[in-house]
């Protein structure tokens, strides 16, 4: 849902801020460059066909990850960072290898990405 939630939200946020983004966050549709949105393509940009992305992921025979992300602010409200960078690394895992499998490529293990502990350090 990166078209539908994600960039849009990170360019509203960066305009209300005033901090400009290094990349131009391109909300095109009906492209896949040079972002592709697995959801929007998964619907064929027909938003009714929407579909979580565990949804997908089960479809595609991509491991699920755990967790929801309506629970994300209240893991950081309490301070469970370790926890929240790991459900992030899993989401962002998840959707690589749904983009993997739509463009008939095989992703890596998900014990190759998940388990570098570098990628969890929380300040």
């Amino acid at each position: 849902n990166g078209l539908g939630f994600d960039l849009p939200f990170m360019k509203k946020r960066s305009i209300i801020h005033q901090v400009k983004p290094s990349l131009e966050i391109n909300l095109a549709k009906f492209r896949t460059e040079p972002v592709y949105d697995t959801m929007a393509i998964w619907s064929n940009w027909d938003t009714r066909g929407w579909v979580k992305l565990d949804v997908l992921a089960r479809a595609l025979n991509v491991e699920t990850k755990s967790g929801s992300g309506s629970q994300v602010a209240e893991m950081w409200g309490r301070g469970q960072g370790q926890e929240l960078a790991r459900y992030c690394l899993q989401d962002t895992y998840v959707t690589y290898a749904c983009y993997c499998r739509m463009n008939f490529r095989q992703p890596l293990s998900s014990e190759v990405v998940l388990l570098q502990p570098e990628l969890l350090t929380v300040d």
